[in-house]
């Protein structure tokens, strides 16, 4: 791949789950204790780390800023290294964010 298609893919990624993170998880979550469901183990991680969302997004943050400021001092590959980890995240947390797909089917499936 080249690099600036796995910059695009990390970009794609870490909004994704930003998405996910600050508006779909959170209207879920709503849903599943409306109904009085209890999540799954995987669905309660990912709704508890949608609650903690902004410190995560500022820690993501603040660690692609150091590492800027490490490279610009002459350590190559710092920025990359970081990025490459953010991305790795954000796809777990989508992951989980499919169980709690998964939870809001099995209650539809029920309703209906």
């Amino acid at each position: 791949m080249r690099p600036s298609a796995r910059g695009f893919v990390a970009t794609l990624l870490l909004l994704t789950a930003a998405v996910q993170m600050f508006v779909v998880i959170p209207r879920y979550r709503r849903l599943l204790e409306g109904v009085g469901i209890t999540p799954s183990l995987p669905s309660r991680v990912a709704i508890g780390s949608s609650r903690f969302g902004f410190g995560i997004v500022v820690l993501v943050m603040l660690a692609m800023g150091v590492a800027y400021w490490r490279q610009r001092d002459g350590r190559a590959g710092r920025v990359a290294a970081v990025v490459s980890v953010a991305a790795l995240l954000a796809a777990f947390y989508l992951a989980l964010a499919t169980c709690v797909y998964w939870d809001v089917a099995r209650v539809m499936d029920r309703i209906q």
